[in-house]
């Protein structure tokens, strides 16, 4: 009997690691090695602890991303930026 809730277990486990993986998978953006992402929307980070989070005066603020990062796909927009002339 117990053989039978361990196999439960596993089914429900492997699906929510599989569900986790889709998730995050589509929620990661990745900007290529000559790119940047600049992420605009709320809840960034802090500001205090990243140096990469700005803030305008009408309190907009951004994200300058190298490599790849996370976005809430529904409140933050990703625009990829070309560094080649820099």
């Amino acid at each position: 009997m117990g053989f039978i809730y361990a196999g439960i277990a596993l089914v429900v486990l492997l699906f929510a690691v599989a569900g986790y993986y889709i998730f995050m998978k589509i929620r990661y953006r990745t900007a290529r090695s000559n790119e940047a992402l600049i992420i605009t929307g709320p809840k960034l980070g802090d500001e205090q602890k990243e140096t990469n989070i700005f803030t305008d005066k009408e309190g907009r603020s951004m994200k300058i991303v190298r490599g790849g990062g996370v976005l809430l796909k529904r409140f933050q927009t990703s625009t990829p930026v070309n560094l080649t002339s820099f």
